[in-house]
């Protein structure tokens, strides 16, 4: 028995998860994907009332599963991951005060919540890119 069986590992990774929303699409950064533990599969969550956005880990079999990391990737490789659906951009687009498809984009800092491993990004509090 060791001294640290009852710890968790903790890697250290430069900067705060963010995804970032401009006209070309939705983008995670290295330590969004970092803090989730660089999962396959998400599912996409939308609080229009609060306007919030959520990811959360799931399988491959859930039936909103959205592709995240590739498995064909090395966690080390992967600095970002982008989802291009204008579709998603008009939504976050639709629930901010910024028109994203002008040149500006967002970027909003993003809360891990743990026990769902899930990340949740409060879009009200955004910064211009």
């Amino acid at each position: 028995m060791s001294l640290f069986d009852n710890f968790d590992r903790y890697s250290l990774i430069i900067g705060v998860p963010t995804m970032s929303i401009t006209k070309n699409g939705v983008a995670f950064n290295k330590a969004a994907i970092h803090k989730l533990k660089s999962p396959s599969f998400v599912e996409i969550f939308i609080n229009y009332d609060t306007k919030q956005f959520a990811i959360k880990t799931c399988d491959e079999n859930n039936q909103n599963a959205q592709k995240f990391v590739s498995d064909k990737t090395s966690n080390k490789d992967v600095f970002t991951v982008r989802w291009n659906y204008k579709d998603l951009v008009k939504t976050i687009s639709s629930i901010v005060d910024v028109d994203i498809f002008s040149d500006k984009g967002i970027k909003v800092e993003g809360e891990y919540i743990t026990d769902e491993n899930a990340l949740l990004f409060d879009i009200n509090n955004y910064s211009l890119i």
